[in-house]
């Protein structure tokens, strides 16, 4: 059958012409021509062209919905199963252009700025926001800082957004403790040692020396909490020293005493900074280096008294106070079997009279002054209480301390 309109062929069971949206109820069974409408000479137009022709609208009817492009080479039943295809092809076309259009830019970027796990010319990333990293063992700082990075082929900065994009590794800032064995404690220890005052002002002092020997005793003060005026003159006021060795067994301190042993485990902090530790307790006491080790001057301060009298049973015992005062002493036993440990004692001692006069330190030697001379004495150290005073090559005698000056 064919278009009464236009002449096109129609398929058995058309309602409308496919060319020219013409009803077809009276399709004729041989083509007819529309003088409006002229036939192109050839049966075989160009695919997807339209034809050239002008739509009959017939009043009051329902408008037509727009006919899909006509090729006569193509069968119109076929034309007809094919259009929702089309549609949806189109869709799934376009979806699938636009999944690959974005897989190849991630794969661009992927490759720009991660890739080159081996290359010589590492590339850098570039998220949103920016730390500072240091190599000091410090963790990285806050994120509003810059970071400046430098590569072969980059200089630049360098933000970092999150942390699964740089490692930091973080040390420890707390103070570092050195074990004992980290530092020479014979060499280490000589000096002054000071703790923290307590809350009635006290304080302890170590006062090392190199020649194996030790002051240790309390000072004072009216208010002080810190040491930071340790060095003023008369803000701290030093108890008597008591003059005893230490020696060094196994890492550990140990003092020693006429009462016994004291041993003390070292923890070093660093060369100004040590805490003390009793054996066989927790407790922890932190010493600070405040000045020197002592000197002589440190060393003969209180009274000594000779192991033996002179040719008329007269001990004359030598008093050295802190304020360059002296004093010479004549005494006698009263008993016999008192020894120089008992001075003091009125039913051991008898005091003869006493003598004043100054004294100081010159270099290894000491001068006494008593009668308006400097007499020079020449000390040789024996122990912790125990000296030799020689007065040139005519006398010596040994002492002991028996009194610690104040």
């Amino acid at each position: 059958m064919f278009c009464d309109k236009c002449g096109s062929k129609l398929i058995e069971g058309d309602s409308f012409c496919p060319a020219c949206g013409s009803h077809v109820g009276n399709a004729s069974a041989e083509p007819t021509v529309n003088p409006s409408v002229p036939v192109q000479p050839s049966p075989v137009q160009q695919a997807g062209s339209r034809p050239d022709f002008q739509p009959n609208f017939q009043p009051n009817a329902q408008p037509q919905q727009p006919q899909p492009i006509y090729n006569p080479a193509v069968p119109a039943a076929e034309i007809q199963a094919q259009k929702p295809a089309n549609k949806k092809t189109g869709m799934i076309i376009g979806i699938a252009g636009g999944g690959v259009v974005v897989l190849a830019l991630v794969i661009f970027l992927i490759l720009h700025f991660w890739g080159g796990g081996d290359d010589e010319n590492p590339k850098i990333t570039r998220p949103s926001r920016a730390v500072q990293t240091t190599t000091s063992g410090d963790a990285a700082t806050s994120e509003s800082d810059q970071a400046s990075v430098t590569d072969d082929s980059v200089t630049d900065t360098v933000p970092v957004a999150t942390t699964s994009e740089i490692e930091v590794t973080t040390e420890p800032t707390t103070a570092v403790t050195t074990s004992a064995n980290d530092y020479d404690l014979q060499s280490l220890l000589p000096g002054q040692w000071v703790g923290l005052p307590n809350e009635e002002y006290y304080t302890y002092v170590y006062s090392f020396a190199g020649d194996g020997m030790v002051a240790h005793g309390f000072a004072s003060s009216e208010a002080e909490t810190t040491l930071d005026n340790w060095s003023v003159e008369g803000v701290w006021i030093t108890d008597m020293y008591t003059w005893n060795t230490w020696s060094l067994e196994g890492g550990d301190l140990v003092i020693y005493d006429d009462y016994g042993d004291t041993r003390m485990t070292i923890t070093v902090q660093d060369e100004n900074t040590i805490v003390l530790s009793y054996a066989g307790t927790t407790d922890q006491f932190p010493m600070y280096r405040m000045g020197s080790e002592p000197q002589l001057v440190d060393y003969l301060l209180g009274t000594w008294v000779p192991d033996e009298p002179d040719e008329n049973g007269v001990y004359a015992a030598l008093g050295f106070y802190i304020d360059g005062y002296a004093t010479v002493t004549g005494s006698q036993k009263l008993d016999e079997a008192a020894t120089v440990y008992d001075w003091g004692f009125e039913d051991m001692w008898e005091i003869i009279g006493t003598n004043e006069g100054t004294w100081f330190v010159d270099g290894d030697a000491i001068a006494i002054n008593m009668q308006g001379v400097d007499d020079y004495y020449a000390i040789e150290k024996l122990g912790p209480n125990n000296c030799i005073i020689y007065y040139g090559e005519s006398w010596q005698t040994s002492y002991t301390r028996v009194m610690y000056a104040y």
